[in-house]
């Protein structure tokens, strides 16, 4: 069962809180985005808990997915963070959305 609470704010949002979302994100977020293409950023202290799982999620419903994960601590939680974010290994622009995971834990 999941229940959604909508958050008015400068820019209205909806929070999803329910059992079993991390195994089906990938699909909610395909449904609102026509990109295919996105970065899961999240920090070292929270990747190895649920990164894999988001991350099969989203590949499950058809997303290139670029994982980013940087230092835990809120001193790197910055801009400079979340340029390198929006850079894969190779040096290209990953291009489409931008995925904080969780986002409580992650403010760019």
């Amino acid at each position: 069962m999941m229940e959604t609470v909508h958050v008015a704010a400068s820019r209205d949002y909806d929070v999803h809180i329910g059992s079993g979302l991390l195994d089906t994100c990938g699909t909610q977020i395909a449904a609102v985005t026509t990109s295919r293409r996105c970065a899961l950023v999240t920090d070292s202290t929270v990747a190895p808990l649920y990164a894999e799982r988001v991350e099969a999620s989203l590949r499950a419903a058809g997303m290139e997915v670029y994982r980013y994960v940087f230092p835990a601590g809120e001193q790197n939680k910055n801009l400079a963070t979340y340029g390198d974010s929006r850079r894969s290994p190779g040096g290209e622009k990953p291009g489409g959305g931008l995925l904080a995971a969780p986002p409580g834990a992650v403010r760019l």
